[in-house]
């Protein structure tokens, strides 16, 4: 029988360990992992996912209002060739050399000013709804015990130990040490 333990959880730390379990158990790295501890943490990742559900939420209404105020009011906003860049910023090319431009919408040059005050204002609101926590009743087991008992060759990866942390029997008095 698995042992149960309530812990404080960031709300942000909650949406780190349901994105991490996604990719964990997409790349079948939890088979790693007693059957007993796969089942716990399954459970354990289901009672966070709707936190994380509602951080996220939170965090896509916060912009799509700000989105809404902006590039959808031709007062704030006009339509505009827009540069395509890739995922590092950098400007997309054609054939010819030429820059690669989409149809899409600008802020006006007299509202820049205040849509990144509002940016800036929403990222704050985010970033106190991130820190604040929550208390979850867990299923545990020693992480030390299980750690010291792996194979050398395990295709358990360091953050995926760090991660199975919150799971820790022994949390509270591993990080007083």
């Amino acid at each position: 029988m698995s042992k149960t333990k309530t812990i404080k959880l960031m709300n942000i730390e909650t949406l780190n360990i349901v994105a991490w379990y996604k990719d964990f158990s997409e790349k079948k790295r939890n088979k790693e992992l007693p059957v007993r501890v796969q089942f716990d943490l399954q459970r354990n990742v289901t009672k966070l996912t709707e936190a994380a559900q509602n951080l996220e939420k939170f965090r896509n209404e916060l912009l799509q209002d700000i989105q809404d105020e902006y590039f959808k009011n031709d007062e704030k906003s006009y339509d505009a060739d827009i540069e395509k860049t890739d995922s590092n910023g950098n400007v997309i090319l054609d054939d010819k050399g030429n820059k690669v431009t989409e149809k899409g919408r600008k802020v006006k040059e007299e509202f820049i000013a205040e849509y990144q005050g509002k940016l800036s204002d929403a990222d704050e609101k985010y970033r106190e709804v991130a820190i604040d926590t929550d208390e979850y009743l867990i299923k545990v087991f020693d992480l030390d015990a299980f750690v010291d008992g792996l194979a050398d060759d395990t295709k358990l990866e360091l953050d995926d130990l760090n991660m199975l942390s919150f799971m820790d029997a022994n949390r509270e008095e591993n990080e007083e040490e």
